[in-house]
Formats: C-alpha cells, structure tokens, sequence
C-alpha cells in the first residue's frame, strides 16, 4: 500500500464506510441525461409518405 494512502487498515476502514453507504454501487448505475431523454421524446417523427 501506497504511503500516501495510509495505514492498510485506515484504507480498509474507509472502503467499509463507502461500501455500506453504497458509493461503489451507485458508481455503477449508468446515469442516463434526463434533459437529452426530455428532448428526444418532444421530436415530431414524420412518416414517409407517398406524393
């Protein structure tokens, strides 16, 4: 372990802390951009049609 990061056992306290409060899972979850979804879903589609 890296001497910056501290004792191995300060190192493993903080990934118990960041574990239990969820960091690593919420770091998972793909984020998706609401305004782009919002944007997207107001496009008026136009169909092909014949002349």
């Amino acid at each position: 372990m890296p001497a910056e990061f501290g004792p191995w056992a300060t190192v493993y306290g903080r990934f118990r802390v960041w574990r239990n409060a969820g960091v690593f899972s919420a770091l998972l979850v793909p984020r998706v951009d609401t305004e782009a979804v919002d944007v997207c879903s107001r496009v008026p589609w136009r169909t092909a049609t014949a002349p």
